[in-house]
């Protein structure tokens, strides 16, 4: 089961705000499954019923410690599907690979973070539980989620890339025909081939904007370039059947 984004936010969110103590390691022992709705509905309970002694401290420090390691070890897991999606990519060039095998070093530092917060757990009392919720929230909002955003963008753009390569063959198909037919100089076809090649030309060099910034491997958002290319991908195809049909008009058997 996918461990959503939101729901990671909603259960650190909650446990930042709590008081914990210590309890045996021995509850983790269970498989965690990444559904808390019980769990989130006793502790609501407890808080609306909070009793400060021995035994209701020991039974909600038992409760949060629970929910904050199986919404770790969910997270990891997140991180994995992620992984797995790299780790599945054929990269076309060796620029490709070159990404690739510095984004899974990004996800596998991330993990290790996951698996050290996840040792503390056992340790911590009151104020530490509640810090390390906090602590991983934010770490979570500083570093997973631009990493998420950047291998999922990363794994759109390398996907996209098949369709820039057959805009490109087709184009040159085009101007074949065109030659071939001798209507290179026609004033009809001249315009239309011509703004055939400047959107290809707009759409090449966005994407290339974007392949430079992954490349790169700076903060910097190809999202944007990412965008305009596509843009002037689907003008390109326009054109192309603009370009089509006027062939078409100019000599009907084609």
């Amino acid at each position: 089961m996918i461990f959503s984004r939101k729901k990671f936010y909603l259960l650190l969110g909650v446990l930042s705000f709590t008081t914990l103590l210590n309890t045996p390691q021995n509850i983790y022992a269970a498989t965690p499954k990444c559904q808390f709705n019980a769990e989130i509905s006793q502790l609501n309970k407890l808080l609306l019923n909070q009793n400060d002694n021995q035994s209701g401290v020991m039974t909600e420090l038992k409760l949060r410690k629970d929910i904050l390691l199986r919404t770790l070890i969910c997270g990891t897991e997140e991180f994995g599907t992620l992984r797995a999606k790299l780790v599945d990519l054929n990269p076309i060039n060796d620029e490709a690979k070159t990404i690739k095998s510095r984004l899974i070093k990004n996800i596998d530092e991330i993990s290790k973070f996951y698996g050290e917060q996840q040792n503390k757990i056992g340790d911590l009392g009151i104020r530490g539980t509640k810090d390390t919720a906090r602590a991983t929230l934010d770490w979570r909002k500083a570093n997973y989620l631009p990493l998420a955003t950047k291998i999922e963008n990363f794994l759109a753009w390398h996907k996209n890339q098949a369709m820039f390569k057959s805009a490109e063959d087709r184009f040159v198909n085009i101007r074949s025909t065109i030659q071939a037919l001798k209507l290179v100089e026609d004033d009809g076809i001249t315009p239309i081939f011509e703004e055939a090649e400047g959107n290809l030309k707009a759409a090449a060099e966005a994407n290339n904007q974007a392949r430079v910034i992954f490349l790169s491997g700076t903060a910097e958002n190809p999202l944007p370039a990412m965008r305009l290319a596509l843009e002037k991908l689907a003008d390109t195809y326009q054109t192309f059947f603009a370009l089509s049909e006027k062939v078409n008009t100019l000599i009907p058997n084609y």
